[in-house]
């Protein structure tokens, strides 16, 4: 806080009453006509709140959003639909000899980090490694390998930053923002009402601006965080996912967390999939063209009959 305390706005004073031919230092020039500014206090918490308000805005932006995406994409996406399918199919098969467990429609979501440790008969390949090479090559394999292949889950980096959102803390963020903003026009609205109406002052016009704007801003964001915690308490649902403390309801962080080390591992090896079959496509385009300049090497020589030529007249003449 840059601004003078009662003690040092007195001592300037004085100082300018009893010595007005002294200058004053910079510091305390800077502070004096500081408190010259009409209502110098409340113009300094308006500016603050406005940069702070954008800034907060933006933020639980982001996070709503990126949970929005994320549900979306989990539970309507095709690709997430084909992966469980081969999931439920693998575990029916391998469990084919049970009359329960054999024939099932489902599986809770917390085996989707366990499907690494399920090995094959040489103890090499697990059958998470099997679903992603099946899924690729099965629905993907127009595009492997090219820029056109897409990975078929939600980047595990997103839903990590997904499982870090509290809907009570945003909702709380969200209230003092509100109540701040309140608080932030009252003042602007007092100034006005207290100032020269003719005045020009440009303060009044840009808070008058932002505060125009700023409800809008503030007002969608609190729909905004209604609506995607009406769509997350939906794709808990669709996964058949229940809070198992004494919480009421499923939290973000309970729920992203059975599917980050499952995303993540998925788009290694399937990373991994896509260099291979990329540097065997590589290879096949070199070797093609070593080929085909290896058969141009190996075509005899021959060199065009120049027309009127000594080779041409001898030719036309039978000589040649």
């Amino acid at each position: 806080d840059n601004r003078s305390d009662a003690d040092e706005l007195r001592m300037i004073k004085s100082h300018l009453e009893m010595h007005p031919e002294v200058p004053l230092d910079k510091p305390e020039q800077f502070l004096y006509d500081l408190e010259q500014i009409p209502f110098v206090t409340d113009r300094i918490f308006c500016f603050i709140f406005q940069s702070s308000f954008q800034e907060s805005i933006a933020t639980i932006d982001c996070k709503l959003n990126n949970v929005k995406m994320t549900c979306e994409a989990l539970s309507s996406c095709e690709s997430v639909k084909r992966i469980f399918g081969l999931i439920l199919t693998c575990g029916n098969y391998m469990n084919g000899g049970s009359r329960t467990r054999g024939q099932a429609d489902g599986f809770d979501l917390e085996i989707l980090p366990k499907l690494k440790d399920v090995k094959g008969k040489d103890n090499r390949t697990s059958l998470l490694q099997f679903v992603v090479s099946r899924y690729i090559y099965q629905y993907d394999a127009d595009v492997i390998g090219t820029d056109r292949a897409k990975l078929p889950l939600p980047d595990p980096s997103d839903i990590q930053q997904a499982g870090l959102v509290n809907f009570e803390d945003i909702e709380k963020e969200l209230k003092r923002i509100r109540k701040d903003f309140n608080s932030a026009e009252d003042k602007v609205k007092n100034m006005i009402t207290c100032s020269d109406p003719e005045s020009s002052d440009p303060f009044k016009s840009i808070m008058t601006s932002f505060f125009s704007k700023g409800k809008q801003d503030l007002k969608e964001q609190e729909e905004s965080l209604t609506e995607c915690s009406k769509l997350f308490e939906t794709t808990c649902k669709f996964f058949c996912v229940k809070s198992k403390t004494n919480e009421q309801s499923v939290t973000p962080e309970q729920f992203f967390s059975l599917w980050v080390s499952f995303c993540s591992e998925f788009k290694d090896i399937w990373k991994k999939e896509q260099q291979t079959v990329m540097k065997i496509r590589i290879k096949e385009a070199e070797d093609k063209v070593k080929t085909i300049k290896e058969s141009k090497l190996a075509l005899p020589q021959t060199r065009a009959k120049i027309i009127g030529g000594l080779k041409d007249k001898l030719s036309r003449q039978g000589k040649l």
